[in-house]
Formats: structure tokens, sequence, C-alpha cells
């Protein structure tokens, strides 16, 4: 013998069925938007640290590079404006970057520019942050 289910048990089945459907399109959806979150997190985790030693880096050759500058004399011990640019562009070339050399009032002033290649965050599109380093040097007589 078998027993009738009621037809209001059978509805309530249904509707039970029919609310597990809806809700499985939320994990669909919800997935890639954590793994995207996750992927940024990560990309922040290992880039930012990485551009902050790049520009780290960055600010010590600047630095190398001015006091390069600031070691360029005339014959009677002066500093030699001119040539201090001069040889700390050059010190910013051979190390493979590009910048500003200035003098202000005695001081040595280089600004120089690069850019640190993305490890994580280039798989979203951000494939490079840039890095600044600037340093200051004074250009006292010897």
């Amino acid at each position: 013998m078998t027993q009738a289910i009621p037809t209001t048990q059978r509805a309530s089945h249904r509707s039970e069925w029919a609310q597990v459907r809806c809700d499985s399109g939320r994990i669909a959806v919800g997935v890639p938007l954590f793994g995207l979150a996750m992927m940024i997190a990560a990309g922040l985790a290992v880039d930012l640290p990485g551009q902050i030693q790049a520009e780290q880096q960055l600010r010590d050759y600047a630095e190398s590079c001015a006091r390069v500058g600031t070691h360029v004399v005339r014959p009677d011990m002066t500093p030699d404006g001119l040539q201090a640019i001069n040889a700390t562009q050059e010190c910013l070339s051979e190390l493979g970057y590009d910048g500003e050399v200035t003098i202000n009032g005695g001081v040595l002033v280089v600004d120089a520019h690069s850019v640190y290649r993305t490890q994580f965050l280039s798989m979203i599109g951000i494939s490079d942050l840039p890095v600044t380093g600037q340093a200051a040097v004074g250009m006292t007589p010897r």
C-alpha cells in the first residue's frame, strides 16, 4: 500500500526546491568576485612594498649621483655648476634612470624617475607603478 502525499506537502516541497535553485546563482557570481578581491589583495601585498623598495633604491641612487656631481671642481677647488649637472646626469644615465638636475642656492637637486614593473597587479591591467627619487646635496667650496 502506498500512501498519497497531500498536495500541500508537495507544494511546500517545490517551493523549497525553487528557493535552493535561486540561491545557486549567487554563488556563481560570488566566487569570481571573491577571487578578484583576493588577487587585488595579493597584488597590494606584493607590489606596493616592491614599489616602496624601488623608491628607496632610486633615492639612494639619486643621492649617490648628486654626490658624484658635487665632487666636480675647478682647478681653484671651487664647485663647477655646469660640470656638476653634466656629471650627475651622466651618472643617472649609466644607472638606467632619467631625471632633472638643477642647482638652487648652492644645492645640487636631483629628481630621478622610473617605473616599478608589477608582478600581481599586472593580472588586472596595472603593469607598472611610477617611482621617483629626490636628493639634495650642498655644493660647498673645498
